[in-house]
């Protein structure tokens, strides 16, 4: 969790009060620009089951589901298959018995029950259709049992934490939708009564468990909701609805950037998700309030973000994900999207789950039983997303320029929308305003995956649980990320939830390039530039401008690779492993006066893979300090790019890619080679014809021996290709991010 810099003492006291959480309070949680949806209530004329995921007049359509393709069938045979549909119904274990025991317990007999109501629901077979329904009605009777009420689900990792819950109430909900036509009057009114006091349940206590708008608050709001939906009829149904609305829409306002960045990570992305997806089905199927729209920028995001394996990455409290996105795919049938310029979102989305890398995940669930949605116990993922499927959605791969700018603060360089290819290259450029939850001190940081591997990376969550001493003291700290330090801190933003600044945004076939500035809590401030140069490679240029001399520390987390050093430069050496093949990362970091040292780090891609690993730390001393980073992925075994540094200038000098190609570098001006510039940075890439293309920040003239390529009165910022005739095609930056 990050300071909150812009807020006074007195103010973080007030927010950390008792009883804080019942004020409502506007000063932190309103103020950002996420997303939210209509809180007036819609509930249907008559309560009609089944209604939730399907009617009756659907069940045509789910039975050739099973059947359709071969992803439905793996499905179905997940939920027929389920082992929690083996044997007797689990007891309800001793009240002194392990937590895990009791949460397990809790957690399995509404997804019991559940289970076997969509498959007598789906089954055309009297005697088969008439087992399912009396252990679905067994297991239904049971959910909420026992001592749960007993048990203070405020207390972290408590058996009935309120998220939780969540999941149980949607199954319970699903599970009386789809086996009310066989109660008994006596039945109904009884589970129904079971089913209305955990209503009344949530929405008498959520505010006080969950004293902030994240997930504790969001998914039991959305499982409440879920379960108005299906007791529509009950005079509480309506309040639970306005309240289940408007406590998700507390955390879609603010963890939520208003292009859909969610910031507190992937992996409480999925997280959450697992609850508003089915949310969002069920008021649209039960009232026909169609709120996906809203939620559109959300469900791109995971695909803007996604690397060469199709993962969503392991930035802030998270591992890396994948995206279900074909659980979305059927609702956005001919959306328009930020993705496409001639498909729908709908394609996309199918596009995205087809083109994601499921292995590493399989893996895991196969040694731990764990899904990868971090709800085991509660969630079953085949049945969900057999009910969400939807064949017909044909996969179409995005079509727009692979190189994104989100406002909300991520920028990703990628040079194509390619799956599992080699010469995929991808940089996520991390801006986004910090949060209060789950949040690293990474402002300003980056990750690279380029041939298949994971390269320059986000050290990760934590080893296995949030509650570990490490995850703070380590996995969350600056240390742990590709950060600029002054004085060993990390920048941090100008104010409360305000994203930090993002200029000289370019976007060309040969160049790419955006700069972002943060300050730093004791004064001063860093622009960092981040470029992809020639689709291939990158250049990272930090500058620090500090108030006093102080130790400038740039931060290089190669990932899972043994290293070497030589001087400025460092290879990263990958062996084949389960997150991707044998491939190198060069890197040339370059600074005046710089001193150099070699450390380990934790670093961990999924739960329980945890090592250490080395990276690098250049320092220097200064007010005033400018550091460059060449960093130039490679298969295994690759020939290091050779630079020839300038005599006069640390930064400056000549990066020799091979067959004739090189690039000529020069940071702050001055004469390399033939190469003379006005400019903080110019860069000129040479191939056999000569000058291919150039880029130039914040500079008035740029000459190659005696052609100018760059003439103004005024500063300019601009990148050019050079044709065979010597003309120029020119593009300028897109308008300043405030």
């Amino acid at each position: 969790m990050k300071p909150a810099i812009a807020i006074s003492l007195a103010a973080l006291i007030a927010l950390t009060a008792p009883g804080f959480a019942q004020k409502k309070p506007t000063m932190r949680y309103d103020k950002y620009n996420g997303f939210a949806i209509s809180e007036e209530p819609v509930l249907p004329a008559t309560e009609t089951h089944p209604s939730i995921w399907f009617r009756a007049a659907d069940l045509p359509t789910l039975r050739a589901r099973r059947t359709a393709d071969a992803h439905a069938k793996e499905l179905w045979a997940g939920v027929v298959g389920s082992p929690l549909l083996e044997g007797d119904l689990p007891e309800l274990p001793p009240r002194d018995s392990k937590k895990d025991v009791i949460h397990k317990y809790y957690g399995a007999i509404p997804q019991i029950a559940a289970l076997h109501g969509l498959i007598y629901q789906l089954s055309e077979d009297p005697a088969e259709k008439k087992m399912h329904a009396e252990k679905g009605k067994a297991a239904l009777a049971r959910c909420f049992d026992g001592y749960m009420y007993e048990i203070d689900p405020k207390p972290s990792g408590s058996a009935a934490d309120e998220i939780y819950q969540a999941l149980w109430m949607q199954n319970a909900a699903a599970a009386y939708d789809w086996l009310h036509e066989r109660l008994t009057p006596e039945e109904d009114a009884r589970i129904r009564a079971t089913l209305v006091k955990q209503g009344n349940y949530i929405r008498k206590n959520l505010d006080d468990w969950a004293d902030r708008p994240h997930n504790h608050l969001s998914k039991p709001a959305w499982g409440l909701a879920s379960l108005a939906l299906t007791l529509s009829s009950e005079p509480a149904a309506k309040d639970w609805l306005r309240y289940g609305i408007a406590a998700g829409n507390q955390n879609t306002r603010y963890f939520f950037s208003a292009d859909g960045i969610y910031r507190e990570g992937s992996q409480y992305y999925i997280f959450s998700a697992i609850n508003w997806i089915p949310f969002l089905y069920h008021y649209r199927n039960v009232s026909g309030v169609d709120e996906f729209p809203a939620f559109q920028p959300a469900h791109e995001w995971p695909i803007v973000v996604r690397n060469g394996h199709g993962w969503m990455p392991n930035i802030e409290d998270s591992f890396i994900r994948p995206y279900f996105s074909e659980m979305v795919a059927g609702a956005y049938k001919g959306a328009k999207t930020r993705l496409s310029k001639s498909g729908d979102l709908a394609g996309v989305l199918m596009w995205n789950f087809h083109n994601t890398s499921y292995d590493a995940f399989e893996e895991v669930g196969k040694s731990t039983g764990f899904n990868y949605t971090g709800a085991s116990w509660d969630y079953n993922l085949p049945m969900t997303e057999f009910l969400c499927y939807d064949p017909s959605v044909a996969a179409v791969a995005p079509d727009a320029s692979p190189t994104i700018f989100l406002d909300g603060g991520e920028t990703v360089f990628r040079n194509n929308w390619s799956f599992e290819d080699p010469s995929h290259r991808y940089l996520l450029f991390q801006g986004v305003a910090e949060a209060d939850n789950h949040m690293h001190e990474d402002h300003l940081s980056f990750i690279i995956h380029a041939e298949n591997q994971m390269m320059a990376s986000d050290s990760g969550y934590t080893r296995s649980s949030y509650g570990e001493k490490i995850r703070k003291e380590w996995y969350a700290t600056a240390e742990s990320h590709n950060v600029v330090l002054a004085g060993g801190k990390a920048p941090v933003d100008v104010a409360q939830d305000v994203t930090p600044l993002s200029r000289y945004r370019i976007d060309s076939d040969w160049f790419d390039m955006e700069e972002k500035e943060a300050p730093y809590a004791a004064g001063g401030k860093l622009r960092r530039l981040v470029a992809f140069l020639g689709n291939d490679h990158f250049l990272v240029l930090d500058r620090v401008n500090l108030p006093a001399a102080n130790d400038v520390t740039v931060l290089l987390h190669g990932g899972r690779g043994d290293l070497k050093t030589e001087g400025s430069h460092a290879r990263w050496n990958y062996q084949a492993d389960t997150y991707g093949p044998a491939a190198v990362m060069d890197v040339y970091t370059l600074a005046k006066d710089a001193k150099r040292e070699v450390r380990k780090g934790e670093q961990s891609y999924i739960k329980g893979d945890y090592a250490e690993f080395p990276y690098t730390r250049t320092t220097v001393n200064g007010d005033n300090v400018s550091v460059l980073q060449l960093i130039v992925p490679g298969k295994d075994g690759a020939a290091v790019p050779a630079w020839k540094q300038d005599s006069a200038n640390a930064l400056s000098g000549t990066l020799d890619l091979g067959s004739g190609t090189s690039e000529t570098v020069v940071v702050g001006g001055g004469m390399v080679g033939d190469v003379q510039t006005d400019a903080a940075l110019a860069v000129i890439r040479r191939g056999s014809n000569g000058v291919e293309w150039f880029a130039v920040v914040e500079g008035k003239s740029l000459k190659v021996g005696n052609k100018s390529l760059l003439s103004s009165e005024n500063l300019q910022t601009v990148t050019g290709r050079v044709a065979a005739d010597g003309s120029i095609e020119r593009v300028a930056p897109q308008a300043t991010k405030e």
